[in-house]
């Protein structure tokens, strides 16, 4: 195969034409782009796969406790909201730690998914 010159001497070879190394590049790219895909969805847990009907919210800097149906949370949030973004709504309200860089509110799952 013959490589041709271009401007500032970068070397471009011609693009390859059925299934040589340029095919089997772009195969190979978009089988990691589908791994990649994949992991990303199941980095994780969300609403939907929350199994117990009550989901219990503590704070480990304060005293603060709640407990929230799951089902009003999914009707109110969507069953595919991330589980560790809705701590931030669940927290205390008026918690002044919220939003901090420095001195993080220390809400949590009471009862936390437990990988199989």
């Amino acid at each position: 195969m013959q490589s041709s010159a271009s401007p500032g001497g970068i070397h471009k070879s011609p693009p390859a034409t059925n299934g040589g190394p340029t095919c089997l590049r772009t195969r190979a790219l978009a089988s990691e782009e589908r791994r990649t895909d994949l992991a990303v969805k199941q980095a994780f847990y969300r609403l939907a796969d929350e199994k117990r009907e009550t989901i219990l919210v503590a704070c480990s800097k304060c005293d603060w406790r709640a407990a929230f149906a799951r089902d009003d949370l999914i009707a109110s949030h969507g069953a595919d909201y991330a589980m560790p973004n809705l701590l931030d709504r669940l927290a205390a309200p008026g918690c002044p730690r919220l939003g901090s860089t420095w001195d993080r509110c220390g809400a949590h799952y009471v009862e936390p998914i437990e990988g199989s």
